[in-house]
């Protein structure tokens, strides 16, 4: 028999915790069963199933308003469900300390997710909806103990740069790492700009303030004269 909120009406629980029962991956099939017989798939809320031993693929949960997910201290390997599509009110997702090989598609409206300690790959661009962040200590080439942000794809670096910018955003990101992103930040101003300059085909001295140390422009400057010069005689 599953666990329920106490301050909760039993025949409808809202929260469920089968957390350090010592369950296995069957066992965890086997209440999720005993859930839906009882009280459908629409109702629950909150499901905690910590610190059990649940190995391999974490399977099909069919509770679409699920808003906070426990599942650490496991040893799941991966999902059955796509959790942007099959959770899309899901507000809070702790998976940390497991074996999760990739990582999972996270919805739109996400505020907290705790994912160290996991054998996946790869990132992938995070939600902007995100108040805290805590992905450090992963065992991977692009996850390391201490995540390298250099050879990370631009999506991801920017949407990281968008999460540094707010103003009570909470993440595990050190102050190298912190100063890659603002680095990153500043390169891709600096590009903008140029960019912008060369659509214009404005001189330089006519151009954005910011373009004046740019340098991008420095390392340019003959290719951009060059330009002119080409424009000047075929005009």
């Amino acid at each position: 028999m599953f666990y329920c909120e106490p301050s909760v009406p039993s025949s409808f629980p809202k929260a469920i915790y089968l957390n350090n029962v010592g369950m296995d991956r069957d066992d965890l099939i086997h209440q999720i069963n005993e859930i839906v017989r009882q009280q459908g798939t629409d109702n629950l809320q909150i499901l905690n199933i910590s610190k059990n031993n649940i190995v391999g693929t974490l399977p099909h949960l069919p509770f679409p308003n699920l808003e906070k997910l426990y599942i650490y201290e496991n040893q799941i390997t991966g999902f059955e469900d796509d959790l942007a599509e099959s959770f899309k009110n899901l507000r809070e997702f702790i998976f940390n300390n497991n074996n999760i090989e990739r990582f999972p598609n996270l919805p739109k409206g996400i505020k907290v997710v705790v994912c160290s300690n996991n054998s996946y790959t790869d990132l992938i661009p995070f939600p902007s909806s995100l108040k805290q962040l805590i992905l450090q200590t992963n065992n991977t080439q692009t996850c390391s103990k201490e995540l390298t942000l250099t050879g990370l794809p631009y999506e991801i670096k920017k949407s990281l740069a968008i999460l540094l910018k707010k103003p009570r955003f909470l993440c595990d990101l050190t102050d190298r790492q912190k100063k890659e992103i603002y680095s990153f930040v500043k390169n891709e101003r600096q590009r903008y700009y140029f960019e912008h300059g060369l659509a214009l085909k404005k001189p330089y001295y006519e151009l954005h303030p910011n373009n004046l140390n740019n340098p991008i422009f420095e390392k340019l400057t003959t290719l951009f004269v060059l330009m002119n010069v080409r424009e000047f005689l075929f005009v």
